[in-house]
């Protein structure tokens, strides 16, 4: 896992953002000394912002990078996802990397009530 996490953050710096929020997000990445370690929690989707690509899960926020950031969304089914099909309500586990205050999603798994437990 965390070679995925640090993988994808680094692809995050090719982008080249161009909004102000993806920007922010490039710069913390741009000025990281280390790899970031790949974190994993459960939690519940309580919001989503689409416009800012943002989710609240499990009573954090969490950022989704620019659009093209090869993002991995699964369903419960199985089948690929996508940010946009995150709705509220959704039990998902979320791998994620920590940027200062701001946490970047990588991978997001949508679970069965028997697999769910938030921590």
């Amino acid at each position: 896992m965390m070679r995925t996490a640090i993988l994808i953050l680094a692809s995050l710096l090719a982008f080249g953002a161009t909004a102000e929020s993806e920007q922010s997000i490039s710069e913390r990445v741009g000025s990281l000394k280390e790899p970031v370690p790949a974190r994993t929690t459960m939690g519940r989707v309580h919001e989503v912002d689409y416009g800012k690509r943002q989710a609240t899960i499990g009573g954090y926020v969490y950022d989704f990078g620019p659009p093209g950031l090869p993002i991995k969304v699964t369903l419960k089914n199985g089948g690929a996802g996508t940010f946009e099909l995150l709705t509220p309500g959704m039990q998902v586990k979320v791998t994620y990397g920590e940027l200062d205050t701001a946490r970047l999603a990588v991978i997001v798994e949508e679970v069965g009530d028997d697999e769910f437990e938030e921590y």
